[in-house]
């Protein structure tokens, strides 16, 4: 899991400025802070979580049924 932090400008619902922390713009917007957290392997248990993949040597491999 990573944690992220972005510099923000919301207009409505509809985001109109969105900067690394450390890069962030010039425009001066007022812009928020905000964290999220970004899971890249957030579902992989769903996708992978059956009987048909078993770990082989060094590596995850799929077996076929039928």
């Amino acid at each position: 899991m990573i944690k992220i932090a972005m510099m923000t400008k919301w207009f409505e619902k509809e985001i109109a400025c969105c900067c690394p922390v450390k890069d962030q713009c010039l425009k001066n917007h007022d812009c928020e802070e905000i964290e999220f957290y970004y899971d890249p392997y957030g579902c992989i248990q769903e996708c992978m979580g059956h009987d048909s993949y078993k770990r082989d040597k060094h590596g995850i491999k799929q077996v076929r049924h039928g």
